[in-house]
């Protein structure tokens, strides 16, 4: 997988299911994202993006947006860019069932 590397969690709002990320790189409405840390690991659309409450389409390197995410993640949880293929490789692979 190519992964570009787009910034970092800096707040979970749990009843919310947003987060906050400090951008790096440039992010868009509908890329696909890898959510990776310590115990996170998923992948999912960007289906939302605001600052201050104000939807955006696209946001900026160094700017803060909220995003709706698909499962908790956690502070320093790196985020990175990938594209719908690897997203759909991604689902496929298989995982260990925490029981073994």
């Amino acid at each position: 997988m190519s992964h570009e590397l787009v910034g970092h969690i800096t707040h979970y709002y749990e009843h919310l299911h947003v987060a906050v990320l400090a951008l790096t790189a440039p992010i868009h409405l509908g890329e696909w994202l890898h959510i990776a840390g310590h115990t996170t690991d998923f992948v999912q659309p960007v289906i939302s993006l605001q600052i201050d409450h104000q939807p955006l389409s696209e946001a900026a390197p160094g700017q803060d947006v909220a995003f709706k995410v698909a499962d908790r993640v956690r502070p320093h949880d790196a985020v990175y860019r990938i594209t719908s293929t690897e997203a759909r490789e991604f689902e496929r692979t298989p995982t260990l069932d925490p029981a073994w």
